[in-house]
């Protein structure tokens, strides 16, 4: 792994920057902040590596959750294959920062962001794609042709979810017949991302899911091969299907992404029969105390704008047996105490896990990397907002 420590001198370290080396700095953080365990994310990334090399599958982490350079670069000197990113924007600023190996999982459609994706492919990046609609596939080859490129493209599927992806066998086959035909692009295999599974809390319905999965996948091979079409890469899996994915060898590429973090909405979902929880939580958002006129209960300063969720709310995880947590405005948390005759100070600070990572990681404009109850480092959220 790489030095922990940057330069403490340079720009853009935010308000917190001074601390960076203190003692005890960790609980003097200016809040709200986005609070990063350097040793608990340093264990989920070997984890997860060694998962994937005892299992013989390729890992492509998804930048999409952490959105960090300093992350991708981590994930990469444990072995990775490359990065997923969700869009041409997180593609140019992870190439920037000398990731050059990147599938981008969302469908391309408009010329600007092809232009966009032959500037990153002659500054020398290996880009992949995906794709999922044949009129869609012919743009992009006569974009290929006048440019002069040649495009690596992935055959996008629809696993269930209805999100992107072709639905029909009949359409599968004519795409990729023609990405397979066409003199400037490659079919470099398939995209089969089950989002759908990733986060049902019952193992043994889960599993069900990822049979059929399986089958759909299988059934897609057995008839591109049949037409002469060679399908060498499929590239798809969630931090939910961990397990799943190694006994059912759905795929021969993983775009696992919150493993590196988890969050409350992953850890109701058990990831196998056994019990396993082979990551740590990672990642906390740190509030303090604003304002404490009412018994039992105390405001602090992280609200809507600092937590994102489907239905979870934040857990305090430090101080552990605190209370609820319940973001209540756009900038205002209330912390519902265990002990309602209790009283918290002003300034009094908390740690919470959060609970979806990705969108609340997308809030924040640094992490502040601790080791224990130091503040060793801040890493800017480098694609916040990329498009």
């Amino acid at each position: 792994m790489q030095s922990l420590r940057t330069s403490c001198a340079v720009a853009g370290l935010g308000p917190n920057g001074a601390l960076v080396g203190l003692l005890g700095s960790r609980n003097r953080l200016m809040t709200p902040c986005l609070v990063l365990d350097i040793n608990a994310l340093e264990a989920n990334i070997r984890a997860m590596s060694d998962h994937c090399r005892s299992h013989g599958f390729a890992l492509r982490p998804h930048a999409k959750t952490h959105k960090c350079v300093e992350i991708a670069r981590r994930l990469q000197l444990a072995g990775a294959a490359g990065i997923c990113v969700a869009n041409i924007g997180e593609a140019e600023i992870f190439a920037a920062g000398g990731i050059s190996d990147i599938l981008v999982t969302s469908p391309l459609v408009s010329e600007a962001k092809f232009e966009r994706l032959a500037r990153l492919l002659r500054q020398g990046n290996r880009v992949s794609i995906v794709v999922d609609n044949r009129d869609a596939a012919k743009r992009l080859g006569e974009f290929a042709d006048q440019s002069e490129l040649g495009l690596d493209v992935l055959l996008d599927i629809d696993m269930g979810r209805h999100r992107t992806g072709v639905g029909t066998m009949e359409a599968a086959i004519e795409l990729a017949r023609f990405l397979a035909s066409h003199g400037r692009l490659t079919f470099a295999g398939l995209q089969a991302y089950a989002g759908h599974l990733s986060h049902v809390p019952d193992h043994d319905e889960r599993l069900a899911g990822g049979r059929l999965a399986a089958v759909r996948i299988a059934e897609i091979v057995a008839s591109l091969t049949a037409d002469g079409i060679c399908v060498e890469r499929i590239s798809g899996g969630s931090t939910g299907t961990l397990f799943i994915d190694a006994e059912l060898k759905l795929y021969t590429e993983l775009q696992y992404g919150s493993y590196v973090f988890m969050d409350v909405e992953y850890d109701a979902v058990a990831l196998d029969r056994l019990g396993r929880a082979p990551f740590l939580p990672s990642l906390f958002v740190r509030t303090s105390v604003i304002s404490n006129n009412w018994l039992g209960m105390a405001t602090t300063d992280a609200g809507f704008k600092h937590f994102s969720g489907n239905k979870a709310l934040p857990e305090i995880v430090s101080p552990k047996g605190l209370g609820r947590y319940e973001p209540r405005s756009d900038e205002h948390g209330a912390v519902h105490l265990s002990d309602d005759r209790r009283h918290l100070a002003l300034d009094e600070g908390m740690e919470c896990q959060i609970p979806h990572c990705d969108p609340t990681v997308n809030l924040y404009d640094r992490y502040h990397v601790v080791d224990g109850e130091m503040l060793v480092d801040i890493w800017k959220v480098d694609a916040r907002g990329a498009m």
